[in-house]
């Protein structure tokens, strides 16, 4: 089909082309944009990803002093949050808390050998990216803001078997604070570090026991470092406790407690400072935990804490909207031209065929017929027949002079279109 028989073609089909154009811009439009609070918009256009950092540990925020100040238990259970927070529940549950429906899941992730989640969220505005991306914390909050279980013993037998203690070996170390350590504890913060590893870290407020899984030895160095909120060293105190037993059959534990006036005031050139009293700090050891139910795990109390409370937000997308309006309007003008030429190209066979057959197209106007032709039909036409002179004496020829149907005579005169035929008598 020529580029002149497509146009003729459109012109005998405008009606139905004109309104199926009309529907596919409609449709169109009614896909590509949408109208929020007001304004148009691409449906598919500019989204907004918001994220935020949770910090999972034991004790309080302020006692982060250094990276290395959080036990190995809380990264496991940092990875497990960021799972979590992966799942279709979360997705659920953040995007009904903000008034939309996630299209992707919360992508969350912790780096190595730290128990920080960053955790992103995707939303169709700014506020409610930032707003599900503040979620992941209420969610965490909600589900997982109680004991988690970081270890499970099972029942011992009845009679234990015998452990050298001669290498490491993994226990408990337990650490005191009484009420009264220092004269003004707050802001002061203690560190204890075995054999130069930090172990553990919290506030001088914090009065109680501190129990924290580690890797002891029997005979080893414990350091004690007392330093402010800026993380300036005050003090530090090294000691090595009494060797443990070689042989036992359950591995012992280490309790450091720093009794009333572990911390006392003292001058140093001249100028006034805190140090640590010797005689008020106590390092033994003591039997571990050998019967233990099967049914009951030894928990660690962990905290989240929120480090972002201001998220920001950034821009993806914002080109899929045109280009979604570009290709329904190509495909669909497509769509519409070959039904166009399907249907013309059908019209010809038919009315090709239909002439094929000796039948006139039923498509086409039935002839005229004319009111000469209707007399003619009523009365024969009249035959006029004229003797002429024949030649060298023979019989005379007849000339036979017929009107064609279709045109009358006027005043005697005889019709243009007359056929005249002559016959030899034989």
């Amino acid at each position: 089909m020529t580029i002149y028989d497509l146009s003729q073609a459109l012109k005998r089909y405008w009606i139905p082309v004109t309104v199926a154009f009309s529907l596919l811009i409609i449709g169109v439009i009614a896909m590509t944009f949408t109208i929020a609070d007001g304004k148009p918009g691409f449906r598919s256009g500019i989204q907004y990803e918001s994220s935020v950092q949770i910090a999972v540990v034991n004790r309080s925020l302020d006692s982060l002093i250094t990276s290395d100040a959080t036990p190995s238990e809380l990264e496991g259970n940092a990875n497990l949050y960021a799972q979590l927070l992966g799942s279709d529940e979360a997705a659920k549950w953040i995007g009904d808390a903000n008034g939309f429906r996630l299209e992707e899941a919360v992508s969350a992730s912790v780096e190595r050998d730290a128990t920080v989640i960053s955790a992103t969220v995707i939303g169709p505005t700014p506020e409610q990216a930032t707003g599900a991306a503040l979620s992941t914390f209420a969610w965490l909050n909600e589900k997982l803001l109680e004991p988690v279980v970081v270890a499970n013993f099972p029942s011992p037998p009845t009679t234990l078997p015998t452990i050298d203690l001669d290498g490491g070996f993994t226990s408990f170390l337990n650490v005191g604070i009484s009420e009264d350590v220092a004269p003004d504890p707050e802001g002061l913060f203690l560190t204890v570090e075995v054999d130069g590893l930090p172990v553990v870290a919290l506030p001088m407020t914090e009065a109680g026991v501190t129990r924290v899984r580690a890797t002891l030895k029997r005979i080893m160095t414990v350091i004690l470092v007392v330093s402010d909120s800026s993380d300036q060293e005050i003090d530090r105190l090294r000691f090595g406790p009494e060797p443990a037993p070689l042989q036992v059959q359950v591995p012992p534990e280490l309790n450091v407690v720093l009794t009333d006036g572990a911390l006392r005031r003292v001058a140093v050139d001249d100028e006034p400072t805190l140090a640590f009293a010797p005689d008020k700090i106590e390092a033994e050891w003591s039997d571990g935990l050998a019967s233990v139910d099967s049914q009951v795990a030894e928990t660690e109390e962990i905290s989240l804490a929120l480090l972002t409370t201001e998220p920001g937000f950034t821009t993806s997308g914002g080109r899929r909207g045109p280009i979604l309006a570009f290709v329904a309007l190509v495909v669909g003008t497509l769509l519409i031209l070959a039904a166009v030429i399907v249907a013309d190209t059908w019209r010809t066979q038919r009315v090709a065929a239909e002439r094929a057959s000796g039948g006139e197209p039923s498509t086409q106007a039935p002839a005229r017929v004319s009111k000469a032709t209707k007399g003619a039909g009523k009365a024969a036409p009249a035959a006029n027949k004229r003797p002429t002179q024949t030649a060298s004496g023979g019989t005379p020829a007849a000339q036979t002079v017929t009107q064609k149907p279709g045109k009358q005579q006027r005043s005697g005169q005889p019709a243009p279109d007359l056929e005249i035929r002559t016959t030899k008598a034989e």
